[in-house]
C-alpha cells in the first residue's frame, strides 16, 4: 500500500491540513483491507508512525480493525497495539464490524479534507493482491466516505469495541472522539 507517491500525498496533505482554520480536530482513518498481506513491510510500518505523527495537532490516528471476534481483537492488539514490544503504530484502535465493506476496499480518511480509497485485486499471475486507487479532496467525495465510515463506526461494540487509545484518555472519550470527527454523536458524554 506504502508506494512513495501515496505515502508522499497522504504526508503532503495531512501536514497542509493540520491546524487548520476548522473549529473540528479530527484524526486520520484508516480501514484496512482484509488481506493477509496488509501492514507487513517496512514501509507500511513507516507510513503509519508518520501519519500519525504528522497529525497529531489534529488528534493522531485511528485504526478501524474488522473483526468478527476475541480472536480477531487479539490478532489486531498483537500486529499493532500495546501487545507488540514496538510502539503502538495508531493512537486508537476501534474493532469494527467485518463484514460491513468489501473485504477488498482499503480506505485512510481525513474527515473535512481528503480521502485514499485503495481496493486490493488479485494479480493474474500471482493472485497476490496489488492495491489500486486515488486520493482526492474532492468534498463530496470526502463527505460521502465520511459517512460510509460514520456508520461503520456506529455498529462498533460502544466501549468494548475500544481496542486501545491515547496514554491520556479511556476508551469512553476515545469513543466520543471518534463520534464527534465522524458527526455520529452516539456516545455518552465524558
Amino acid at each position: 500500500m506504502a508506494s512513495d507517491k501515496l505515502r508522499s500525498a497522504l504526508l503532503d496533505w495531512t501536514q497542509a491540513t493540520a491546524g487548520a482554520s476548522s473549529t473540528m480536530r479530527t484524526p486520520v482513518f484508516w480501514l484496512p483491507p482484509t488481506v493477509s498481506s496488509w501492514g507487513r513491510n517496512i514501509p507500511f510500518v513507516n507510513l503509519a508512525r508518520d501519519l500519525s505523527r504528522a497529525n497529531q495537532i489534529d488528534d493522531g490516528t485511528v485504526l478501524l480493525a474488522r473483526s468478527g471476534n476475541a480472536y480477531d481483537r487479539k490478532r489486531w492488539n498483537k500486529l499493532y497495539g500495546h501487545a507488540n514490544r514496538q510502539p503502538v503504530l495508531f493512537d486508537r484502535c476501534l474493532a469494527v464490524p467485518a463484514r460491513e465493506l468489501p473485504f477488498a476496499l482499503e480506505v485512510i480518511l481525513k474527515p473535512g479534507s481528503w480521502v485514499a480509497v485503495l481496493i486490493h485485486a488479485p494479480d493474474l499471475a500471482s493472485s497476490y493482491p496489488f492495491p489500486f486507487g486515488y486520493v482526492t479532496a474532492d468534498p463530496k467525495i470526502v463527505d460521502s466516505y465520511k459517512r460510509s465510515i460514520a456508520e461503520l463506526a456506529a455498529k462498533a461494540d460502544s466501549t468494548e469495541a475500544v481496542l486501545w487509545t491515547k496514554p491520556d484518555e479511556d476508551a469512553h472519550r476515545a469513543l466520543s472522539s471518534i463520534d464527534a470527527a465522524l458527526d455520529i454523536n452516539i456516545a455518552a458524554p465524558d
